[in-house]
């Protein structure tokens, strides 16, 4: 969909930014295409000996990832066992069962109705909630300059951090605008390569 960012800067530093966006949503017909096509995908792959192995979705809150749609390829995925990596936006409930869900702190704190600093303060327990809700088997939890978070329910539960205390708010990034995008992308490469998990929020 047609969309146009601006940011204004003062020495070298984001100052706000200001987007024009295009929402959209898919009609039934569209969702059925995306998903026969899919299901194409999957299998072509198969047969070609190069199977699909994680899927990921990022959603920029613009219609095109409709619940529907997530639901049903999520629910594919897990079929085929392929996993699903997800950058959320605010609607997290069509993700549910995805295998990473990764919301940044102010996404995390409107889904758990909390502040930004209570959710910052107390992030494990917003992490355990979101998987209760989710079901998803790892959250990693991006928390701008501070660092970032992950837990995980799958196989052997635990709770890993960059985030030290100590230095936050010593580092003052110019800006950190499209960081959940490199931040998703490097934690789908550690994943396919089999990093231990304590070291993917620290590496990412």
């Amino acid at each position: 969909f047609p969309s146009h960012d601006s940011r204004y800067y003062e020495q070298d530093r984001v100052i706000f930014r200001s987007d024009k966006e295009s929402i959209m949503t898919l009609s039934t017909i569209q969702i059925k295409d995306i998903l026969d096509r899919f299901s194409e995908l999957i299998e072509t792959s198969k047969i070609h000996l190069d199977p699909v192995t994680h899927v990921v979705f990022s959603d920029y809150g613009k219609g095109y990832l409709h619940p529907a749609l997530c639901r049903e390829i999520i629910t594919m995925c897990q079929k085929f066992d392929i996993s699903t990596f997800v950058d959320a936006k605010y609607d997290f409930d069509k993700f549910s069962y995805c295998t990473l869900l990764k919301p940044n702190l102010t996404e995390a704190a409107q889904f758990v109705e909390k502040s930004e600093q209570e959710t910052f303060l107390h992030r494990q327990n917003v992490h355990n909630e979101i998987h209760q809700r989710i079901h998803c088997d790892y959250v990693l939890m991006t928390c701008s300059s501070h660092g970032i978070s992950m837990s995980s329910s799958h196989h052997t539960p635990g709770f890993w951090s960059s985030i030290d205390d100590s230095n936050i708010g010593l580092s003052k990034p110019a800006d950190v605008t499209g960081v959940g995008d490199v931040v998703l992308a490097t934690v789908c490469f550690l994943f396919v390569k089999n990093f231990q998990l304590r070291w993917i929020p620290r590496i990412s």
